[in-house]
């Protein structure tokens, strides 16, 4: 699931740099936001309130891609591309304690 969703919003972000003119890649930029926030949230939904996504002790995959997705050092993550983390608390701090 978690890997479904991280190669979606990559799909997402990528197709956001291929506008030609500006108002061209602001409406893909608008559309991003828009699919990363459909995406994040049902991720926040499925992140337990403590400990990492599998209820183990230390990180999965799952937790990785999750932090990836929102800090990965390219264009290609959540922070690169501008988008508020503010009302994702659960994903927040996996992507904290897996820093």
């Amino acid at each position: 699931m978690f890997l479904g969703v991280h190669e979606d919003l990559h799909a997402e972000m990528y197709k956001s740099f291929k506008g030609k003119t500006a108002e061209e890649l602001k409406d893909l930029h608008e559309k991003f936001q828009a699919a990363a926030t459909k995406f994040v949230t049902g991720l926040e939904q499925l992140v337990p309130e403590s400990g990492f996504v599998l209820g183990k002790e230390t990180p999965t995959i799952a937790d990785l891609a999750l932090y990836d997705l929102v800090i990965a050092g390219t264009q290609a993550s959540l922070s690169e591309m501008k988008f508020d983390m503010t009302p994702y608390p659960k994903i927040n701090r996996i992507v904290e304690a897996v820093d």
